[in-house]
């Protein structure tokens, strides 16, 4: 996020037409409390409408029964009476929760993809957009990797970015943020009923990237198919974005 920006972060973003952020309000409210000044100067003047830079929010997790809903459909098939408890109870319950930790961060990734995808292709065509204007943009989520990483490999899979310079851009992402997410993925010693483990979806692996897209190919056809079929963002949309970089 730009909650930690520097006075020279600052002074770059303002050349950017948008900023798209990604995150719910919770988050947005949760790191408001730690801004550091440059970036409290930054989020005043992104609340201007006579400054030129402008803020789009587009929440990816905003709808968490709908995540959960897609968590389950994703998960494998289970007996009847473990099914009916679960759809008689809160969407966060530990079976759900189990089988999220299970499928790691690809099911993380398609549960997003499968519960937002209005609002993944509002962001996708914000960033066309600007790209069509010729005009920067900036896009972000909470730590840069997960929800920005996903709206990253749309649009360059939209623009014809071979499959492994992207999955490559995104295995990086990890090393760049450092701390928490520099190490393997594992547990943090969390109990069953503790909610989820955030431990296991440390890092940024090529595989779990790998994994997500074939899942859009098999699923919809192809990333491209997905953007169009269930985002609403359009095949002469793509080909306007697609000729800007061929």
């Amino acid at each position: 996020s730009l909650e930690q920006a520097t006075s020279a972060d600052v002074e770059a973003l303002r050349s950017v037409a948008l900023v798209v952020d990604l995150r719910n309000d919770d988050e947005i409210a949760k790191g408001a409390k730690n801004r550091t000044a440059a970036a409290a100067a930054l989020y005043e003047e992104l609340g201007d409408s006579s400054r030129p830079t402008a803020l789009s929010q587009r929440p990816l997790l905003g709808d968490v029964d709908a995540f959960w809903t897609g968590v389950a459909e994703l998960s494998p098939p289970m007996p009847f009476e473990q099914a009916a408890a679960i759809f008689t109870t809160k969407p966060l319950n530990d079976a759900l929760t189990r089988s999220l930790e299970d499928g790691g961060i690809p099911m993380m990734y398609k549960a997003i993809l499968l519960s937002a995808p209005e609002e993944v292709g509002r962001a996708v065509g914000e960033v066309a957009a600007c790209a069509e204007a010729g005009e920067p943009v900036v896009f972000h989520c909470q730590k840069g990797k997960d929800r920005t990483g996903l709206v990253a490999a749309l649009v360059e899979s939209v623009c014809g970015v071979p499959r492994p310079e992207i999955v490559a851009g995104y295995a990086v992402s990890g090393a760049l943020l450092g701390g928490d997410d520099a190490k393997p993925a594992s547990r943090d010693g969390m109990k069953p009923g503790d909610g989820v483990d955030w431990g296991l979806f440390r890092g940024s692996p090529a595989p779990a990237m790998e994994d997500t897209l074939a899942w859009l190919d098999d699923t919809y056809g192809s990333p491209s198919d997905y953007l169009a079929k269930a985002c609403g963002f359009d095949e002469s949309r793509q080909a306007s974005l697609r000729g800007l970089v061929s």
